[in-house]
């Protein structure tokens, strides 16, 4: 799924930095669903592009997407969404 999500901003899972969109992929398995989430650094102009690219992204993969949405941040995702955004 991180690879769909990469392609889905970067056009390559390999490319040249520095990336236009930077992001951070992680998932956990809750039961029988694997929740995935994705924490990425973009304009606000830009917000609703990337979050179309990586909807359309993880759509086209071979798994089956129950739902997606907007979710808060945690802490660490704060930190992380600052720390991407530096680089």
């Amino acid at each position: 799924m991180g690879g769909a999500v990469t392609v889905a901003l970067c056009g390559s899972w390999e490319h040249d930095p520095p990336c236009r969109w930077p992001n951070n992929n992680a998932g956990i398995l809750d039961g029988r669903e694997f929740r995935f989430r994705t924490v990425f650094a973009a304009s606000p102009a830009e917000e609703a592009l990337v979050r179309e690219r990586i909807e359309a992204g993880l759509r086209a993969g071979d798994w089956h997407v129950l739902s997606s949405g907007v979710g808060a941040l945690s802490n660490e995702e704060r930190v992380l969404g600052e720390r991407i955004a530096r680089s």
